[in-house]
């Protein structure tokens, strides 16, 4: 599930014959423990039958699958990020590393940031925020250490210093809202030190910061954030877009535009892939569904699309105001 750390045992296990055997848990397992085998997924039948799964008294003789040292994890006993991001660099389209670069593997660190437009002042910082290293006490949520927490607030003193906008890119959210209708803050970072109150001090620090973009949580919210000290151009907004594997199966468009009070809409869309009728993609649109409805995830008198669409306006300093001016044209 992603929630501990890979060891000598899990390591093993993806490339072995042994079926993985260990305590039946919902959270964090100890890896080390034995109850239960944990299956596998038959890719030959239509909805991927579950093999050798159940308790371990159950079986007579312990479950196998055939042996293939090629099926492996990409962590290392002191790494999740470094073989993972190897893994771009071998490739036959551009740019090779996709963002990555050697500096990245020099330094183990699986952030980066990117001006897409040299005459558009807007800058990109893609964070790696999630949990790193041995003995973390859940490996589900987000997390910075000292090496990422200080990169993110160069990159954002660097961005701020040059006049840019700066949209942060990362996998787990700060601190969303429960859902479209419960406001209440969902923690996502444990801290210690770097919890999510604490990186959210430090971003309302930033009046160029705009946008927080995540997933994680297969959901589709918008959270504002604003400043605690009411100051509009400190605050920015969080945008959750949900996995194209769940229900509604959508895509996220964002479009960043000026307005003609040089202020700045992101207008965001969920975008429906077109499908087939008959093809895999549209028995999966079904499946998706029904998944949905089977673990509980909406009623089963909920009908909605569960897509969320807005223009999100943003206040800017005077400053970004006269240099956004000069850049493309106002849309109204």
């Amino acid at each position: 599930m992603g929630s501990s750390f890979e060891n000598t045992k899990t390591r093993k296990a993806h490339i072995g014959s042994r079926i993985l055997d260990m305590e039946v848990s919902c959270g964090r397992p100890d890896l080390d423990s034995h109850g239960a085998y944990m299956g596998v997924v038959d890719g030959s039948t239509p909805y991927g039958d579950i093999y050798g799964g159940g308790l371990e008294a159950d079986f007579p003789v312990a479950p196998t699958v055939v042996a293939d040292a090629n099926r492996h994890t990409l962590a290392s006993l002191t790494s999740t990020t470094w073989n993972w991001m190897s893994e771009f660099f071998h490739t036959t389209s551009h740019p090779v590393g996709h963002g990555f670069t050697q500096a990245n593997l020099d330094q183990d660190l699986a952030c980066y940031s990117f001006v897409p437009k040299a005459d558009i002042p807007i800058k990109f910082i893609v964070l790696d925020d999630t949990v790193k290293g041995p003995d973390q006490p859940d490996y589900a949520v987000g997390a910075l250490d000292d090496t990422r927490y200080h990169w993110l607030v160069s990159e954002l003193d660097a961005g701020q210093a040059a006049n840019q906008l700066m949209v942060i890119c990362a996998h787990v959210p700060i601190l969303p809202q429960n859902s479209l209708t419960d406001t209440t803050p969902y923690p996502m970072w444990p801290g210690p030190e770097y919890t999510d109150d604490y990186v959210l001090n430090t971003l309302h620090r930033y009046p160029n910061l705009i946008l927080w973009m995540a997933g994680h949580r297969h959901v589709n919210v918008v959270t504002p954030q604003p400043d605690p000290g009411g100051d509009p151009t400190l605050g920015f907004w969080e945008v959750e877009t949900c996995s194209l594997r769940d229900f509604p199966q959508q895509f996220r468009t964002f479009d960043i535009r000026r307005n003609a009070d040089n202020t700045v809409s992101i207008i965001i869309t969920n975008a429906d892939p077109a499908v087939q009728a008959g093809s895999p993609a549209y028995k999966s649109r079904g499946y998706a569904i029904g998944a949905a409805r089977v673990y509980g995830t909406y009623p089963l008198n909920d009908a909605t699309s569960h897509a969320y669409n807005a223009e999100l306006i943003v206040q800017l300093t005077p400053v970004m105001q006269s240099v956004i001016s000069q850049a493309g044209s106002a849309i109204r």
